[in-house]
């Protein structure tokens, strides 16, 4: 029986579309592309043997004879081979048909990044393109000109965009978000249409969750194919490379790994795998596509850790990194496991969805006044009135619910500003300046040192930054916080450390607002993307959320100069 891969390269063979001396793109990448620059990891050829979750994505490269535009997408953590499949695949098109190519990078300095420590040098280790790179205007500031093959490059929004491709490669696709040129994407698919087969591949770590992952959505739509290892006891296809969770170990009382305890358990036959046969798992590995029938037009590809040989990603470091991330309490560290290890967007974990439940976990009394160290006032504004919460934080960086209120006018939130929390006066403050009173809220805060003010804003491209128009105004990605806050509430499990506490008596509307997202009636509401407010009486909950903001404010830019300074606590003043 002929193989299923065979058909196809044979048809291209009689066709004429390809040379006889064809090689397949991986094939053809392990005799020739060779790694020499300096930044480089690993230096030498490229070995599929220690890296055959490359294999396939490579071979995506290849296009049948009018076929139209193809897509390929391609998943996984980062340092595990993304970029190389597009270089190696890039490459691999110019030596075998004529390659009109455009590169998309998120910004001007990183396609030049690229272009210099990776593209290039791979290059000129091939001896026809370094004869060619060698002659006249082989390089501009935006294209490489190599015989008859056209490479253009550039940043998201570029001038490249006006120029059509058989081969588009959309680079880091996730971080096109913060880049100028929302709609990038689209054009680039535009670009492609110009030729009777071309194109299209994007690769990237995904960012975020599956709602905000542009690669997610992309391989949702593709042929979904993730990457297992095989299973050396039943020999089956059994566990997926981004499936952490049958990954086995044991636990010092400490609660760290203990060496030499990593197993990776077969979900189906319950055969435990040393380390040691990692190698072996991956090589006899294989992908599975949910969609494939979509494999002709759109082949997918995810990789997870487990898949890499990579000392940097052993199963110790593997097993160290998520105990770590279960610890801290703080979503973005799930949020980045999930994406930097497992290869996948943010999966928000299970919740308790009862506000006892919740209060339960979170509930002690504060610690003596000596060991509160900074105290942090936030409001939330509203057209009539101010709701207020005051936080306390220890050496262990937890914190603790010390006062809330609520102000009828500007005069009574003047007094919570100058009060005393458990022993001592605030250390900064943050206050909401959106809706109807804004010159009001700003004009409060100016009189006021260390009271910022703060504006909730998705486009800002990280979770916080300082305004460059407005002084002592903090931008913020209020969708980061909410998710932030209900990991807290919902997920997180008390600990010493990183931790959020209220006391045992808390006043009732406190209480209400606090809890006031719920399960969404018509959704899974024990997901935390999945929690909706239904009367928007939530202002306690968006006290505590801007408190978040502060923090991480604090953390970033303030405490490392108040220990440069040996600074004891005081008020940090607005800039």
């Amino acid at each position: 029986m002929i193989a299923d891969d065979v058909v196809p390269i044979a048809r291209l063979l009689l066709s004429g579309a390809i040379p006889h001396n064809y090689e397949r793109p991986a094939e053809w990448a392990e005799r020739n592309i060779i790694f020499a620059h300096e930044k480089d990891p690993i230096k030498g050829a490229i070995d599929l043997d220690f890296s055959p979750h490359l294999i396939d994505p490579l071979n995506a490269w290849e296009l049948e004879p009018g076929q139209g535009l193809k897509e390929l997408t391609v998943v996984g953590p980062q340092q595990m081979g993304k970029t190389l499949t597009w270089l190696c695949g890039l490459l691999w098109s110019m030596v075998f048909r004529m390659s009109l190519s455009l590169i998309y990078y998120t910004s001007e300095p990183k396609a030049a990044r690229v272009n210099e420590e990776k593209l290039e040098p791979v290059m000129r280790q091939i001896e026809r393109f370094r004869k060619l790179l060698a002659l006249p205007n082989a390089k501009t500031k935006e294209c490489y000109r190599l015989g008859e093959n056209l490479i253009y490059f550039g940043g998201v929004g570029s001038r490249i965009s006006s120029h059509s491709a058989r081969h588009v490669i959309a680079d880091e696709l996730d971080d096109w978000q913060d880049a100028e040129g929302t709609n990038a994407l689209s054009d680039a698919r535009t670009r492609c249409r110009a030729f009777l087969e071309s194109l299209l591949v994007k690769v990237c770590t995904p960012r975020g969750t599956a709602k905000s992952s542009p690669i997610w959505r992309e391989f949702l739509a593709s042929s979904q194919g993730f990457r297992f290892l095989r299973c050396l006891g039943c020999g089956e296809l059994t566990m997926r490379s981004c499936d952490i969770s049958n990954l086995k170990f044991e636990r010092t009382e400490s609660g760290e790994v203990v060496p030499g305890t990593l197993r990776l358990v077969c979900p189906k036959c319950g055969h435990a795998h040393a380390e040691s046969e990692k190698a072996e798992m991956n090589r006899r590995g294989g992908y599975r596509h949910n969609r494939p029938e979509r494999l002709k037009t759109h082949p997918g590809f995810q990789f997870g850790a487990l898949a890499s040989n990579f000392p940097a990603l052993s199963w110790q470091r593997i097993a160290e990194a998520q105990l770590k991330a279960g610890r801290s309490g703080i979503v973005q560290d799930q949020i980045d496991f999930d994406n930097t290890i497992r290869g996948l967007p943010f999966e928000p974990r299970k919740l308790d969805d009862t506000a006892d439940a919740m209060l339960k976990r979170h509930t002690v009394p504060p610690p003596p006044e000596s060991e509160i160290l900074y105290r942090f006032l936030s409001v939330d504004t509203q057209d009539s009135c101010f709701f207020w919460v005051v936080r306390g934080l220890d050496a262990a960086r937890n914190t603790y619910l010390l006062a809330s209120g609520k102000a009828e006018t500007a005069a009574e939130l003047a007094e919570a500003w100058e009060a005393q929390y458990h022993g001592g006066p605030l250390t900064m403050g943050i206050i909401d300046e959106g809706g109807h009173r804004a010159a009001e809220v700003r004009e409060f805060a100016e009189t006021r040192p260390g009271l910022f003010t703060y504006k909730g804003n998705p486009r800002i491209g990280k979770n916080w930054k300082l305004s460059e128009e407005i002084s002592g105004l903090i931008l913020a990605n209020p969708a980061h916080y909410h998710l932030q806050l209900l990991y807290l509430l919902y997920v997180a499990m008390n600990r010493g450390k990183n931790f959020w506490f209220v006391p045992p008596e808390l006043p009732a509307d406190y209480v209400a607002q606090l809890t006031s997202w719920k399960p969404a009636p018509t959704k899974d509401g024990r997901e935390l993307e999945n929690y909706v407010c239904p009367d928007a009486n939530d202002h306690y909950y968006d006290c505590e959320k801007m408190l978040l903001v502060l923090l991480d404010f604090f953390f970033e830019k303030v405490l490392p100069l108040l220990f440069a300074q040996r600074m004891k606590p005081q008020i940090v003043r607005r800039p």
